[in-house]
């Protein structure tokens, strides 16, 4: 820290004579402290002001900024208002310096699913960032939302398309008669490629019509493979893990007689009856044995 001494020659009392030295520093709006905590708020720290000791140490003496100025990165003491001067010129288009930030800013792959932020303005943080309704691209310029779609990948099967945000549920052969329960989230994570409507994934990953799809079991939904009796020949079986059979029992096993020790009549009936490994409960459907 700069500062002159000027020493001054007084008389006092008539003939007696001592000598003071007065501290001058050399910018502007500065001043000589003779102790002081070594703080000093800058450019850099104004807005979100350093934790300094409440204490006054000779050991820091020296010329400070005038209340109400800061310290600049040349060294001079400048009011707040100034400091834009020495701000940082970002080098991209629709993008600003900011001196502090959390860190956290929208980019074509999160702009539909904002990521999770804290409310606070950290200086480690200060950097350029995308204008307010500008999002970050994968090379680095500040875009449109709208424009994303140029980085957006391209898919390789007919008849999909590439989606951003997905639940993450599919039609496909094997479920489309009994289409699973999704959510109305829509998640980056769950990002890919998707059959375009009206068309569901087929086995070998292709999307076709549901009208394309080869039947493996005239429709019956088993766990195990089972002989494929076509419809034509046999009933067709509507119910989940259920299996057409010409000489079923007569008394099938179910959840409630699992575990019951009777003699059942000789003879046989056909029907649909729970594919192998599973059990009638009492609603009727055909569940996992180790469910009832």
């Amino acid at each position: 820290m700069k500062f002159f001494i000027v020493f001054v020659i007084a008389l006092v009392l008539g003939e007696e004579a001592f000598a003071t030295s007065v501290i001058i520093c050399p910018n502007a709006h500065e001043s000589f402290h003779s102790c002081s905590s070594g703080c000093e708020l800058t450019c850099d720290n104004y807005l979100n002001p350093p934790i300094c000791l409440a204490a006054c140490l000779e050991d820091r003496a020296g010329c400070y900024c005038d209340t109400g100025y800061v310290r600049s990165k040349d060294g001079r003491c400048i009011l707040p208002s100034e400091c834009k001067a020495v701000t940082p010129i970002c080098p991209n288009a629709h993008e600003s310096y900011h001196s502090c930030s959390n860190g956290c800013e929208l980019t074509c792959d999160n702009y539909l699913d904002p990521p999770m932020c804290i409310q606070a303005c950290l200086p480690q943080a200060a950097g350029c960032y995308c204008n307010v309704g500008y999002v970050r691209s994968k090379d680095g310029r500040c875009i449109l939302p709208s424009q994303c779609k140029a980085t957006t990948p391209f898919c390789l099967r007919p008849h999909e398309k590439y989606l951003s945000c997905s639940n993450g549920c599919e039609t496909t052969c094997a479920n489309k008669d009994n289409p699973p329960i999704c959510t109305m989230d829509c998640s980056t994570k769950f990002a890919g490629c998707y059959c375009e409507y009206p068309y569901i994934r087929a086995d070998n990953r292709d999307c076709v019509l549901p009208s394309q799809c080869k039947p493996t079991s005239c429709g019956c939904k088993i766990v195990e493979p089972q002989p494929v009796l076509c419809r034509g020949h046999i009933p067709y079986c509507d119910g989940l893990n259920e299996v057409y059979n010409p000489t079923g029992p007569l008394c099938p096993r179910t959840c409630a007689t699992k575990d019951a020790m009777f003699k059942c009549s000789a003879g046989t009936q056909y029907g649909c009856f729970c594919a192998k490994g599973f059990l009638r409960n009492n609603k009727n459907k055909c569940v996992p044995e180790c469910d009832c």
